[in-house]
C-alpha cells in the first residue's frame, strides 16, 4: 500500500497535515479519535486551492475536533467485576426476552464480552447476540436501544430501509436514543 508523505501547515491556530494523493479524487479532510487533522488531495490541485478550501471548512474542523475531546474513554474504566457482568446480563437477557417475543423470532444464546468497535453483534445463522461488557456503563435505555437493534437483525441482516422501519416500529425515538454512543469512545 502506497502511504502519501504529509507535510505540515497551521491554519487557524490548528495543525494539519497535508499530502497529495493519488487515488484521491477530491479533497479529503479526516480527523483521528486523538484529534489529528489529515488534508489528502488528488495531483491536479494545487497547494494554495487545497489551503483555501480547508479555510472554508475550519469552523467544521474546530467543531469535530471539539466533539472528540468531549468523548469518554470506556476502555479506560476498570474491568467489570462478576457482580456487574451478571447485571448486565440480566438486564440485557430481560430486554432480548421482550422483544424476542415481539418479533416473534428465536434467539438460542446471549453472550457478553468486551468489545472494541461495536455495541452488539448478531449471528443470524447461529442465532446468537453478543453484546459488548461497556454497556453497562450506559443508559438502560441505550441498552435497550442496542438490544432491539440486534433482535431486528434476526429478521433483517443488513442496514436497509425495511430494517429501519422494523425498528422505529417499536422505538419510534430510535435516533434520539443512539446518540448517547456517539458521546463515548470504545477504544
Amino acid at each position: 500500500m502506497i502511504r502519501p508523505k504529509y507535510k505540515n501547515i497551521t491554519i487557524d491556530g490548528i495543525s494539519i497535515q497535508y499530502a497529495k494523493f493519488r487515488k484521491n479524487r477530491s479533497i479529503r479532510i479526516t480527523i483521528a479519535e486523538n484529534g489529528i487533522v489529515k488534508v489528502t488531495y488528488p495531483y491536479g490541485v494545487q497547494d494554495c486551492e487545497m489551503i483555501k478550501f480547508v479555510e472554508t471548512k475550519i469552523s467544521w474542523i474546530k467543531k469535530s475536533i471539539g466533539k472528540i475531546n468531549v468523548k469518554e474513554k470506556l476502555s479506560s474504566k476498570p474491568k467489570l467485576k462478576k457482580k456487574e457482568l451478571d447485571s448486565l446480563k440480566s438486564l440485557i437477557d430481560f430486554y432480548v426476552y421482550k422483544y424476542m417475543n415481539l418479533m416473534e423470532t428465536e434467539i438460542f444464546d446471549v453472550k457478553i464480552r468486551k468489545m472494541k468497535t461495536e455495541w452488539g453483534n448478531c449471528n443470524y445463522i447461529k442465532r446468537i447476540l453478543t453484546f459488548n461488557s461497556y454497556l453497562y456503563y450506559m443508559s438502560e435505555s441505550f441498552i435497550e436501544t442496542i438490544v432491539v437493534h440486534e433482535v431486528a437483525h434476526m429478521h433483517v441482516h443488513n442496514h436497509s430501509k425495511s430494517f429501519y422501519n422494523l425498528i422505529y416500529r417499536y422505538l419510534p425515538d430510535y435516533k434520539t436514543r443512539m446518540k448517547e454512543g456517539k458521546m463515548v469512545s470504545l477504544r
